[in-house]
């Protein structure tokens, strides 16, 4: 009994460990969103190797919705849709991405993300003048004219949810 006990004890503080130590990534995470060019290269070079030119972070499904999409801003450096973030999701935990599965994620995400709204940490961009050509970001990712620059540029094939037709030669 008491060696039960002692396993649930140490599991438990495993996963406030676990909690703790993620929750700092994304902290840190954050914050380099708001350093400068030169210095957020220069700390993700010394914290984290390169993967294909992408920042390599840990990631937790534990991870609140906020900081599920501030960790893939930071590792896909690019305005994203909800959708698009909902299916990363997804696809790093390991679940089916269906069109039930998508909607609970993209309805987390878009309650979850509300403070980074407010706070400024990201930043709407209208690519379309549908609600559904949405994508966020870091304010830095913006030219002088509000536009994406080149190197954070969206993928415009998430803005939609409608199917591409295909059209059979009869």
């Amino acid at each position: 009994m008491q060696e039960q006990n002692n396993n649930l004890v140490l599991e438990n503080l495993k996963n406030k460990r676990d909690y703790h130590l993620n929750a700092l990534n994304i902290l840190n995470g954050t914050i380099a969103l708001y350093e400068s060019p030169s210095n957020e290269e220069n700390n993700l070079k010394r914290q984290k190797p390169e993967v294909k030119g992408k920042t390599q972070l840990a990631y937790s499904r534990n991870f609140s919705p906020a900081n599920k999409f501030v960790y893939f801003l930071k590792t896909e450096n690019r305005f994203l849709h909800f959708r698009e973030v909902a299916h990363l999701i997804l696809g790093m935990e390991g679940v089916a991405i269906n069109k039930e599965n998508v909607k609970v994620v993209m309805d987390d995400l878009y309650s979850g993300t509300q403070v980074l709204k407010k706070n400024g940490t990201i930043e709407k961009y209208q690519a379309t003048k549908s609600f559904q050509g949405t994508y966020w970001g870091s304010p830095k990712w913006f030219d002088k004219d509000r536009k994406p620059k080149k190197e954070h540029a969206c993928n415009l094939d998430f803005g939609s949810t409608k199917e591409k037709q295909v059209i059979f030669d009869l």
